[in-house]
């Protein structure tokens, strides 16, 4: 017994004949009544009473008519299920934030997906990244943009600022300026300031751009993670940051002060594209951020 047995079968119980039946399914009626004269064969029984003018089912093909119907339901929406066109992959916008392993960062990076993703109507996924493999990436085709803390220009790139955010320091919470409600550039000018070469020589960082208003402070070049720590504890450093107190770290154990009024700026929050690459996702992140507030 097979499918096309049960649909002919069904095609003749509907239509009472053998012609009419051949003539639905578009085929001949010698193939019709073939596939009938092999399923009775096989059933062992008859289907139908053979008329002069046509065929009536015998209690058994009345039987058997109610289950086939159902059978041959099921199997022409199994057919539907296994050839229907696979449904395309909406697009997303892929972005790599350009930014230090910092405190919280997959819950950071979940934030601005789902706002982001609300605002273009699209799905948004934000990894992390170092300025520099977030360059490779954007240009290896492995992400679309890049979310920079400050300008990046490029021959080949373009950045547009969506965002500012005021800026502030992290020190470790046993720094003699933990307790400051703001610092000023003079108070940070007897502790050495953290370099990270991943973003500070990459793009305009907050450190670049408080080295052009005048900050004093030493600079240290960290060579590993571990060399980082040890300084930024033991040695009284600091680093620069955006000022937000979720970038604070309970295991580190650091404090994020805000720079004084006089001394601050307010740091862009950039989307940097490839120069030349139309992705529409793109500007409607930048569309929705028209006219919002700073971070």
């Amino acid at each position: 017994m097979n499918i096309g047995q049960i649909r002919y079968f069904v095609a003749v119980y509907q239509a009472g004949s053998f012609s009419k039946a051949a003539k639905d399914q578009f085929i001949t009626v010698q193939a019709v009544s073939k596939s009938i004269a092999d399923l009775e064969n096989e059933l062992g029984r008859p289907l139908f009473e053979r008329k002069s003018r046509g065929v009536a089912p015998t209690p058994f093909g009345d039987l058997l008519f109610h289950k086939a119907q159902e059978t041959l339901a099921s199997f022409d929406q199994l057919q539907k299920i296994a050839f229907a066109p696979e449904k395309e992959t909406p697009p997303s916008l892929r972005l790599a934030l350009c930014a230090p392993d910092f405190a919280n960062n997959a819950q950071t990076r979940a934030n601005i997906a789902m706002l982001l993703s609300s605002r273009i109507g699209a799905p948004v996924d934000v990894s992390l990244s170092s300025g520099y493999d977030g360059l490779s990436m954007m240009r290896e085709g492995k992400v679309d943009a890049l979310i920079t803390v400050g300008r990046l220009d490029t021959p080949f790139t373009e950045c547009v600022s969506a965002l500012s955010s005021p800026t502030a320091v992290s020190v470790p919470s046993d720094h003699p300026l933990a307790s400051r409600k703001t610092v000023t550039l003079d108070d940070l000018a007897d502790y050495p300031v953290i370099v990270d070469p991943d973003l500070d020589f990459f793009n305009e960082s907050i450190l670049a751009t408080y080295v052009k208003r005048g900050v004093r402070s030493e600079r240290f070049t960290p060579k590993t993670k571990e060399d980082m720590l040890e300084h930024f504890m033991k040695r009284q450093g600091y680093a620069f940051s955006v000022a937000h107190e979720a970038l604070a770290d309970s295991k580190l154990g650091n404090a994020i002060i805000p720079i004084d009024p006089a001394d601050a700026v307010e740091i862009p929050i950039c989307l940097v594209t490839l120069k030349g690459v139309d992705n529409p996702l793109c500007k409607k992140a930048l569309a929705s951020f028209a006219g919002k507030a700073p971070l």
